[in-house]
C-alpha cells in the first residue's frame, strides 16, 4: 500500500482507521486495504492514500468528505444496469 509522503498540515483535522469506517459505513478495515490497493479491481483511485504516523495511518477529514462526495455523484452499478435495460 502507497502512503502519502507529503509533509502533514497541523491545521487539518485527521481521521484514524475507526472515524474513516464509521464515516464510511464500513465495517471491514480490510475494504479499505482492498480499495487502496491498485492491483485490486475494487480500487478507487479518488481514496487519497492515508498518511502513516507511527504504527497508525491517518487521512485528512477533508479528502474523505471529498471521496464521499464523489461517490455520491457516481451513479451505482444498478441504476447502470436499469438504464442498459430500457
Amino acid at each position: 500500500m502507497m502512503y502519502n509522503t507529503n509533509p502533514i498540515d497541523p491545521s487539518k483535522e485527521l481521521l484514524g482507521m475507526k472515524e474513516l469506517l464509521a464515516w464510511l459505513l464500513i465495517e471491514s478495515e480490510s475494504t479499505i486495504y482492498d480499495w487502496l490497493n491498485k492491483e485490486s479491481p475494487r480500487f478507487k483511485s479518488d481514496l487519497m492514500p492515508p498518511f502513516k504516523i507511527g504504527r497508525g495511518i491517518r487521512w485528512y477529514k477533508e479528502d474523505i468528505c471529498r471521496f464521499i462526495e464523489s461517490c455520491a455523484a457516481t451513479p451505482s452499478i444498478i441504476e447502470h444496469i436499469d438504464r442498459v435495460e430500457e
